[in-house]
This record gives structure tokens, sequence and C-alpha cells, in this order.
């Protein structure tokens, strides 16, 4: 009987001295191991940051982290004294571009070109100078080039101008066209649209350069003008007309 005894005591202490710490199931269920964290735990490995899921980890890279929250590139895995755990840095979110390099598109006389994924905007008047033309026409999409343009004057004799910058040869005169001195019909040549210029004496008893008319529309490009007809040139040719202040 005492043999019994020592047996059972015996394998009491053996059950006892195993060393394995048991915790019961929130449920209710069988005693398991117990959890190596606490659920929303954080804790960074370098630029790795590893959460507390059900009890165990989950390693994600912080670039993966960033990415999912919509931010840039992370830039560190470190302690934050704000939340209280470990947290991955990000860089700012970069935004996507608001255009493709070699777009552009009119609004009104003036030209937006595309340019490093942001819009760059300039009047046409001055891209029409610096392309070495003259006043700017308009702003519209150009079916050759399919785009959308600043279409220029040439900058030539009887061209609208508002400034000696819009004129490529001559100055731009008080009636509002590019003109220069003459003796003759012959110098003054043509402007872009193709109408005839005429040499006409001034006031002043000089000649100078003045655009072809045959009714007032055709002055409508120099405000302020209106159409003389039945006039002549310097050279004694007979004209339709020519626009005048």
């Amino acid at each position: 009987m005492r043999r019994n005894r020592i047996f059972l005591v015996a394998m009491i202490l053996v059950g006892c001295g195993s060393g394995t710490k048991q915790y019961q199931g929130s449920d209710g269920g069988p005693a398991g191991p117990a959890p190596g964290c606490s659920n929303g735990e954080q804790s960074c490995e370098g630029m790795n940051i590893r959460t507390c899921k059900n009890g165990g980890w989950a390693t994600e890279t912080c670039d993966h982290v960033c990415q999912q929250s919509g931010m840039g590139p992370a830039t560190s895995c470190q302690h934050d004294p704000a939340k209280g755990f470990d947290a991955c840095f990000c860089s700012p979110s970069t935004p996507s571009p608001a255009c493709q390099d070699g777009q552009q598109k009119c609004s009104g006389l003036s030209l937006s070109v595309c340019n490093g994924g942001t819009w760059k905007t300039d009047t046409c008047d001055n891209l029409c100078h610096q392309g070495g033309l003259g006043k700017a026409v308009s702003c519209g999409y150009d079916a050759q080039k399919g785009k959308e343009i600043c279409l220029c004057y040439d900058g030539t004799t009887g061209d609208p101008c508002t400034s000696g910058a819009d004129c490529t040869e001559g100055s731009c005169g008080t009636g509002g066209w590019c003109s220069k001195t003459c003796s003759h019909d012959s110098e003054c040549g043509q402007s872009s649209a193709g109408n005839v210029n005429y040499c006409m004496q001034t006031t002043s008893g000089n000649g100078a350069c003045f655009p072809y008319c045959s009714s007032g529309t055709m002055c409508t490009d120099y405000p302020g003008t209106s159409c003389q007809q039945g006039v002549e040139s310097k050279d004694g040719s007979k004209v339709d007309g020519v626009c005048t202040l």
C-alpha cells in the first residue's frame, strides 16, 4: 500500500514539473500556449514593420504600407511618440502629372504647352514673336500637326500690328498695320493674307504703304479705319480703295 502512494506522488511531481505554461482560451475552450504579442502592437525590423495579429507577428515592408496608404516611398521605421508604438514613416505622395508632355491647348489667344507634366501658358503674340513672326491671328486646331497651335501673321507690310514687335519689316504705323516709307507701289508688296499694298502720299508729303481694300470689311483687322475708295497711288495708279484712319 505504501509503495502505491509513493508511485502516485512521483507521477504528480513529474506532471507539475514540465515547465510549460498554460492559459485558458477566451472562448472557454481548451488551454493553449500564451500569445507572443498583444494584438495591434507594432515593432520595427529595419525597414519592415511587424504587426501583432491574433497573437502572432505579421511582417510587411514599410514601402508596401506607405503605398497602401496612398503615400510616397518609406523614409524610415521608428518609434512614433504620438501613437506610442513603432510605425512606418512615408514621404509625401507624388501627384499624377496634370498632362502628357507635348500636349497643347488653346484658351482664347493663349496657348498652354505641357512641359514636365505641368501646363505652361503664354500668349500667342509672344509665341509668334519668339518664332520670328508677327502678331497672332488666332489659336486653334491644326489638322496637319494634329494639335492646337497659334496661327501668326508673317509681320510683313500690310499685316495688323499693335507694336513694332509685330512687324518683321517696316514699323507699326498709326493705322494699325506694318508699314514703311515708299516711292512706288512695287516696294509695298503683299500682306500675309495675299492682299496688295499701295504706296500712298501722306499729309507730310512722304510715301507710305497702305493695305488695299474693296469694302469696309477688309479693314476690320485695323480697328478705327475705313475703306477710302476711288483713290490714286503715288505712282498714279487708280486704286479701288485703301484702309485709312
